[in-house]
C-alpha cells in the first residue's frame, strides 16, 4: 500500500506531497542507459483556481548508482530541490531497492566529514551533482551535530545551484555556437549564390565585350559562313600624320563583296579611316561601282529619297550611326547638284562619319580597359543618339571606377529608352542594366530604388524567378533594416540584434551594423566575426571595382571599436593607424588611435585584474577567505571558457585572453596571500 508523505514547499510545481506510486520489479532499458529500478512519485499542489493538479515524476536508478547518486540526480532532474524532500526521495529509492542484486560502483567512506572533503574536490571539478550525491550520503548519516547537519544542507543547495548555473553557462555556449554556426552556414550559402550570380553576370559580360568586337571588325552585311565573290578591290594611297606629328603614308584596298551594300562599305572605309568628306565616300563608292560593273553588278537607282531622309533620322537619333550614315550617303549620290538642299545631308552624313569613328574608338577603349576615355568619347557621343549598347557600355564604365550615382542614372536612362515589354532573359541590355543599377543602388545605400529596378522586370515578366528571388529578399531585409533601425533608436539592441540576425546574408553592408550592435551588447566572439568579414569583403575588389577607402575605414574603425570593447588594444591600435592611412588628416582619428594607445600603455603596466576575471566591484568588502574564494571560483570558469583547446571562434582571442585570466588569478592570489 503506497504511503502518503506530507513535506514542505517544493521548488516549481512539487508543492504539497510526494506519494509512492508504482515500483518496478526488474531492471528498465531507458533513453539514458540501464535501470536497476524505477519509481513513479505523484507531485501533487492547488492549481490557480484551486483545484488540485499531480504530476508523475519518474525516477530510475542506473546500474553502478547507489540511492544517494539517483537521489541526487533525479531531484536535480526534477527541480526537488530542498533537503527534507530529497531525503525523503533518497528514503522511496532506498525501499524500491530492497531485495535487488544491485552492486553499486561507488567508494563509501566512513565519515560525514570524508564525503564533505571529496564534494569539494569535485566541486572543484564542475562535478556538481556528484558533490551532491557525497552530500546526500553524508547527510543520511546517523548521529550528526545539527550544526553540521546544517551545514552540510547549505552545501547540498550551493551545489544545486552551481550545477545550475555550469548547466546554465553550458547552455549559453551552445546557443551561442549554435548561432555562429546558423551565421556562418547563411553566409556560406549567400556568398555561394553570390558567385553563381557573379560568374553568370561576368559570362554576360564576356559575352557583350564579343558583341562589340565583331561590331568593331565588322566590314558590312557579309556572312562568315562562306567566302563570297570579290565584286571589287579598289587601292588608295593614303597620307597624314602620325602620333609624333611626322608624315606617315600608307596603301590600302578596301573590297566589295557581293552581298554587300557599297554605300555602307564606302561609309564605313572612309569613317574607319579619318576621311571624314562626303566628297571622299562619294570617290570611294563611285571607284567601287566603277569595278564591279564589270562583272555584272549595278547600283539601284529607283530610290525612296524621302523615305531615305525619314529613316536616316530615324536611325540616327536612335544610336544607329552606320545605318544613318549608309542611308545618309545614298541620299547625297541622289541629290548630287542639287544645290543648297543636298548640302544639309553632305553634313549630316559627315557627321555620321566622325561619329560614327567615335563610337568605335569607344567600343575598343571599353574593351582595352580605358574606362575613362570610353565615358569621354560616349559623352561626346549621346547628344546625337544613343543605343543600349552605348548606354551599357557608359554605365558599366561608369560602375568599373566606383561612380555609383552615375551607374544608376545611365542604367535607369536605358531602361526609359529600351523596349521593356516581353520576357527578361539573362544577357539581355536591359537585364544587364537592371543588374548594374540594382547593385550600385545598394552601394549608394539605397535599397528603395534598388527596388525599383527589380520591379521594371517584374511589371512586365512577373515570372521572372531570379529577380522575383532578389526582390522578396530586398524588400523583406529593408523591412526589418527600418525596424532594427527603430529598434536601435530606442536604445532596444537585444531586440535590434535579434531582427538583423534574421537578415544578416541578404546585403553586404549590414555586418557593420551587426559589428556595432554586438560590441555594445559585450557578445565581442559574434561583433569581431561580424567586423572581420565586413573589413575583408570591403578590403577586396568584386570583378575589377576598386577599393573604397571610405568604407573599408569605417569597417575598421568599427573593429577598433569592438577591440577596444575587449581589451584588445594592440589590434585596436593597429586598425586605428590604417584608417589614419585611409583617411588623413581626420583629427577625431587622431584622437580615437592616441586614446587607444594611451589604454594599451595602461592595460600593459597597471591592468585591473579585477575586471579581467569579472569579480564583484564590492569583493573587496568581504573577508579575504571569501575573496579568495570567488578568484579561484571566477578563475575556473573562465579558464573553462578560455582554454585554447574548448574556446570556441578566434584561438587567438582565447590565447590572449587564457593568458591574462592566468596573470590575473596569480597577481590577485598573491596579494591577498590566498
Amino acid at each position: 500500500m503506497p504511503r502518503n508523505l506530507a513535506t514542505s514547499s517544493l521548488s516549481c510545481l512539487l508543492l504539497l506531497c510526494w506519494l509512492l506510486h508504482a515500483q518496478a520489479d526488474e531492471g528498465v532499458k531507458g533513453a539514458e542507459g540501464d535501470y536497476v529500478t524505477t519509481i513513479t512519485l505523484v507531485a501533487t499542489h492547488a492549481g490557480k483556481d484551486g483545484a488540485e493538479v499531480k504530476k508523475d515524476i519518474l525516477i530510475g536508478v542506473r546500474r553502478g548508482e547507489d540511492a544517494a547518486a539517483a537521489a541526487a540526480r533525479a531531484c536535480y532532474e526534477n527541480g526537488i530541490l530542498p533537503t527534507d524532500q530529497v531525503l525523503n526521495v533518497l528514503s522511496y529509492i532506498k525501499n524500491a531497492l530492497e531485495g535487488k542484486e544491485h552492486q553499486p560502483e561507488v567508494e563509501l567512506l566512513r565519515t560525514a566529514g570524508a564525503y564533505m572533503k571529496r564534494a569539494a574536490e569535485l566541486s572543484a571539478n564542475d562535478q556538481y551533482i556528484e558533490a551532491a550525491a557525497d552530500l546526500v550520503r553524508a547527510i543520511d548519516r546517523n548521529g550528526l551535530d545539527p550544526t553540521v547537519r546544517s551545514k552540510i544542507s547549505q552545501l547540498l543547495q550551493d551545489a544545486f545551484k552551481d550545477q545550475k548555473a555550469f548547466d546554465e553557462q553550458l547552455e549559453k555556449e551552445r546557443k551561442i555556437a549554435d548561432e555562429l554556426e546558423k551565421r556562418e552556414k547563411a553566409e556560406r550559402e549567400a556568398e555561394e549564390e553570390s558567385a553563381r550570380r557573379k560568374a553568370m553576370d561576368e559570362t554576360d559580360w564576356s559575352n557583350f565585350k564579343e558583341e562589340l568586337l565583331k561590331l568593331l571588325n565588322s566590314s558590312g552585311s557579309r556572312g562568315e559562313e562562306e567566302e563570297e565573290e570579290v565584286l571589287a578591290s579598289v587601292s588608295f594611297h593614303l597620307e597624314g600624320k602620325g602620333s609624333d606629328g611626322n608624315k606617315v603614308s600608307e596603301d590600302i584596298a578596301v573590297s566589295l563583296q557581293a552581298s554587300q551594300d557599297v554605300s555602307e562599305v564606302a561609309f564605313q572605309f572612309c569613317s574607319s579611316k579619318g576621311l571624314h568628306s562626303h566628297a571622299e565616300v562619294l570617290k570611294v563608292k563611285r571607284e567601287l561601282i566603277s569595278q564591279a560593273s564589270k562583272k555584272g553588278y549595278k547600283s539601284r537607282t529607283d530610290l525612296d529619297v524621302e523615305a531615305l531622309k525619314d529613316a536616316a533620322k530615324r536611325l540616327e537619333k536612335g544610336g544607329s550611326f552606320l545605318q544613318a550614315g549608309t542611308a545618309y550617303s545614298k541620299i547625297v549620290h541622289a541629290m548630287e547638284g542639287s544645290g543648297d538642299e543636298g548640302q544639309v545631308y553632305k553634313t549630316s552624313l559627315e557627321r555620321m562619319l566622325q561619329v560614327h569613328q567615335k563610337v568605335h574608338l569607344a567600343y575598343s577603349s571599353f574593351i582595352d580597359g580605358k574606362y575613362e576615355d570610353a565615358l569621354k568619347l560616349v559623352d561626346e557621343i549621346l547628344p546625337f543618339g544613343q543605343n543600349s549598347t552605348m548606354l551599357l557600355v557608359k554605365a558599366k564604365s561608369h560602375q568599373l571606377l566606383g561612380q555609383w550615382a552615375d551607374v544608376t542614372r545611365t542604367a535607369g536612362q536605358l531602361l526609359q529608352e529600351a523596349e521593356l515589354r516581353g520576357a527578361w532573359k539573362r544577357g539581355q541590355h536591359r537585364m544587364m542594366a537592371v543588374t548594374l543599377g540594382s547593385h550600385a543602388a545598394l552601394e549608394l545605400g539605397d535599397g528603395e530604388r534598388a527596388l525599383k529596378f527589380y520591379q521594371a522586370v517584374l511589371r512586365n515578366d512577373p515570372d521572372q524567378q531570379e529577380i522575383s528571388k532578389q526582390y522578396k529578399s530586398l524588400k523583406q531585409l529593408l523591412k526589418l533594416l527600418k525596424e532594427s533601425d527603430e529598434k536601435i533608436q530606442k536604445s532596444q539592441n537585444h531586440k535590434a540584434l535579434d531582427v538583423l540576425s534574421h537578415s544578416l546574408s541578404v546585403m553586404k553592408g549590414m555586418d557593420a551594423t551587426l559589428c556595432r550592435v554586438y560590441a555594445e551588447l559585450k557578445r565581442y566572439e559574434e561583433a569581431l566575426l561580424a567586423c572581420d568579414q565586413c573589413v575583408q569583403r570591403r578590403s577586396m575588389p568584386v570583378a575589377g571595382l576598386f577599393v573604397d577607402p571610405a568604407k573599408l575605414a569605417e569597417a575598421l574603425k568599427l573593429r577598433a571599436q569592438a577591440h577596444v570593447q575587449d581589451h584588445n588594444y594592440d589590434e585596436a591600435v593597429r586598425d586605428y593607424r590604417k584608417v589614419q592611412e585611409l583617411t588623413p588628416g581626420r583629427d577625431d582619428v587622431s584622437d580615437k588611435l592616441n586614446e587607444a594607445l594611451r589604454m594599451q600603455n595602461m592595460w600593459k603596466t597597471n591592468r585591473d585584474h579585477k575586471l579581467v576575471l569579472e569579480l564583484p566591484v564590492n569583493l573587496h568588502m568581504l573577508p579575504v577567505e571569501k575573496q579568495c574564494v570567488w578568484i579561484k571560483k571566477q578563475h575556473k570558469l573562465l579558464a573553462r571558457k578560455w582554454h585554447p583547446d574548448k574556446a570556441k571562434g578566434d584561438k587567438n582571442r582565447a590565447t590572449r585572453k587564457m593568458h591574462e585570466v592566468s596573470e590575473a588569478k596569480e597577481a590577485l592570489s598573491q596579494s591577498l596571500g590566498c
